[in-house]
């Protein structure tokens, strides 16, 4: 009998989890201008399956829920609220372009000339379900600056299936302030002879712009050859030279007779610090020379090999 009800609980939570899965893995952006607000409502790019591209403007720090959205951060995936019907709809070309600039409105019946940042292009199925946040992750990150306009178009050729993509909007009333253009059908778009100021609930998730630290080259003052080390040396020894300039290099190594036995350098060199390292295993034991030349710059060094 035991095991009979933990089968038929089991069997029940299954069937919760599937009824109610969407709204167990709804994700909130981090920030967003408004959720759920609005009684406005279009299926512009989304619902449209003969394909369709809609252009939307927000104002400088417009996401401000739960906190302000910070400076000094990538947008890494954008979100729409979805408000009347819970869908999948699989997608041909859906592209995403963003762009930020001063500006505050559009020109009504026209789409914003660009240059624009593309930041993601597939062919692609979206997943939206009623009264929930829809995701969409960039393929390329884009820097946020709030004390800008963010502007965004998302464009797509063709999808199929029913329903879906119904946007929950806000109508801002700020006319003849244009927020929203859109197109008057599928590729190629063409825009729609007019525009508006309903704004969508929209929302993104970001994450801190991190720089690679630059690594900071010390220019020497002045030419310098330096001893060998380790010296006396079996069989390998550094040699360190330092320039102030770029130029052409010559490093080589003599015996006793003057005789050359060795080229360690002979290129052109950026300036800095620099170290070769000399084998010595085809020299029998001795004392050897090293001589440096570069632009009139000239010295030499000795040291010994012991086997």
């Amino acid at each position: 009998m035991e095991t009979l009800q933990r089968f038929k609980f089991f069997v029940l939570l299954i069937s919760v989890m599937l009824i109610f899965g969407g709204n167990l893995a709804a994700q909130t952006p981090q920030y967003y201008n408004y959720q759920d607000t609005g009684v406005s409502l279009n299926n512009f790019p989304f619902g449209m399956n003969t394909g369709k591209a809609s252009s939307w403007l927000f104002m400088p720090g417009e996401f401000t829920k739960p906190a302000p959205a910070p400076p000094g951060k990538r947008i890494t995936r954008i979100y729409f609220f979805i408000k009347t019907s819970t869908f999948s709809k699989p997608y041909t070309n859906l592209h995403i372009l963003m762009k930020q600039d001063t500006i505050t409105t559009f020109t009504e019946g026209q789409f914003y000339p660009g240059p624009w940042d593309t930041v993601f292009v597939a062919d692609t199925t979206l997943n939206g379900t009623v009264n929930q946040w829809m995701g969409i992750t960039l393929e390329t990150k884009y820097n946020y600056d709030p004390t800008k306009s963010l502007l965004v178009f998302i464009g797509q050729c063709a999808s199929s299936g029913n329903g879906g993509g119904t946007i929950c909007q806000l109508e801002i009333n700020e006319r003849p302030r244009v927020r929203r253009v859109w197109s008057s059908g599928g590729c190629p778009f063409t825009p729609w002879a007019t525009g508006d100021s309903k704004m969508p609930n929209f929302g993104i998730d970001v994450e801190t712009i991190t720089n690679t630290p630059e690594i900071e080259i010390s220019i020497p003052a002045s030419y310098k050859l330096e001893q060998n080390y380790p010296n006396p040396f079996n069989p390998v020894t550094k040699i360190n030279f330092a320039l102030p300039k770029a130029g052409f290099v010559s490093l080589k190594v003599y015996d006793m007779l003057g005789r050359e036995v060795a080229v360690l350098v002979s290129e052109n060199r950026i300036a800095g610090s620099h170290t070769v390292d000399f084998d010595a295993s085809a020299l029998q034991s001795g004392v050897f020379f090293y001589r440096l030349e570069t632009d009139g710059f000239v010295d030499t060094k000795k040291m010994m090999v012991i086997k």
